[in-house]
């Protein structure tokens, strides 16, 4: 619904933050395209590996698509 509303808005793509393997396998099956991806084990804060515990997750990514043609 949210990718009709914002073709409906005269949006073009979307972006949105997929945090896991699932999200992402999931946004990947509705057409989103990898763009950026970080690591949680790379990731610190303060010098401490605060993402440590979840590091096997990979890190958050970013991914687009095209909702409607630029014609």
């Amino acid at each position: 619904m949210c990718l009709e509303n914002g073709a409906a808005r005269g949006y073009i793509s979307a972006t949105t933050e997929a945090t896991n393997p699932t999200s992402q396998h999931i946004l990947r099956g509705l057409g989103f395209e990898k763009q950026a991806k970080r690591s949680y084990g790379n990731y610190r804060f303060d010098g401490s590996a605060v993402f440590a515990s979840i590091a096997e997750q990979g890190g958050p990514m970013t991914m687009d698509r095209c909702i409607q043609d630029r014609s």
